[in-house]
C-alpha cells in the first residue's frame, strides 16, 4: 500500500473503531460504521467467543473465537451500520471486544 493511499484512508476518518468491555447475552453496540460502505473488518475478543452483527442485531453475521485476531475482507457493511456483539454462549461473557471497519 502506498503512503499516499494510506494517507487518503486515514484522512477519510477510517478505520472506524470501537470497544466493548464486557459481553452480554443480548446484542450491545460496539461501533457505528462510517458514512460509506466498508469492506474490511478487524475483530478481536480477549476471552470467550462472541457473535457479531453488522445490521443492528438482526442477523448473526460472524462468530468470533476468543484470543484470535480476525481480519475479514470482501464484506459489504452498509454505510452507518450499527455493529453489535453478544456472547456466543449465554452467561459466558466475553471481555474486551475490539472492532475496526474500513
Amino acid at each position: 500500500m502506498s503512503i499516499n493511499y494510506l494517507g487518503k484512508i486515514l484522512s477519510s476518518g477510517l478505520p472506524t473503531q470501537g470497544t466493548d468491555a464486557t459481553g452480554e447475552d443480548t446484542y450491545a453496540t460496539v461501533v457505528t460504521a462510517p458514512g460509506r460502505v466498508t469492506h474490511y473488518a478487524s475483530i478481536y475478543c480477549v476471552t470467550q467467543d462472541a457473535i457479531v452483527s453488522f445490521d443492528g442485531g438482526t442477523t448473526d453475521h460472524l462468530t468470533i473465537a476468543a484470543g484470535v485476531q480476525h481480519l475479514f475482507s470482501g464484506l459489504e457493511i452498509p454505510a452507518g451500520a450499527v455493529i453489535q456483539a453478544k456472547n456466543k454462549t449465554g452467561g459466558a461473557n466475553y471481555a474486551s471486544m475490539f472492532i475496526a471497519v474500513w
